[in-house]
Protein backbone atom coordinates (compact mmCIF):
# COMPACT_ATOMS: atom_id res chain seq x y z
CA UNK A 1 0.00 0.00 0.00
CA UNK A 2 2.87 2.53 0.79
CA UNK A 3 4.91 1.38 -2.18
CA UNK A 4 1.36 1.99 -4.16
CA UNK A 5 0.93 5.73 -2.82
CA UNK A 6 4.18 6.86 -3.51
CA UNK A 7 3.74 5.98 -6.89
CA UNK A 8 0.39 7.75 -7.17
CA UNK A 9 2.38 10.73 -5.75
CA UNK A 10 5.21 10.63 -8.44
CA UNK A 11 2.82 10.63 -10.94
CA UNK A 12 1.60 13.52 -9.14
CA UNK A 13 4.56 15.67 -9.46
CA UNK A 14 4.99 15.67 -13.13
CA UNK A 15 1.81 17.51 -13.04
CA UNK A 16 2.72 20.30 -11.42
CA UNK A 17 5.29 21.38 -13.71
CA UNK A 18 3.08 20.93 -16.95
CA UNK A 19 1.43 24.06 -16.62
CA UNK A 20 4.67 25.52 -16.30
CA UNK A 21 4.48 24.94 -20.14
CA UNK A 22 2.14 27.03 -21.01
CA UNK A 23 -0.81 29.29 -19.06
CA UNK A 24 -3.69 26.90 -20.33
CA UNK A 25 -1.70 23.59 -19.47
CA UNK A 26 -1.40 25.34 -15.79
CA UNK A 27 -5.43 25.62 -15.33
CA UNK A 28 -5.91 22.29 -16.73
CA UNK A 29 -3.28 20.47 -14.77
CA UNK A 30 -3.99 22.55 -11.57
CA UNK A 31 -7.86 21.22 -12.09
CA UNK A 32 -6.85 17.53 -12.61
CA UNK A 33 -3.93 17.77 -9.88
CA UNK A 34 -7.40 19.14 -7.81
CA UNK A 35 -9.58 16.27 -8.36
CA UNK A 36 -6.39 13.74 -8.42
CA UNK A 37 -5.69 14.48 -4.96
CA UNK A 38 -9.44 14.81 -3.59
CA UNK A 39 -10.04 11.44 -5.20
CA UNK A 40 -7.29 10.17 -3.66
Amino acid sequence: DVMSKGKKRSGARPGRPQPLRGTKGKRKGARLWYVGGQQF
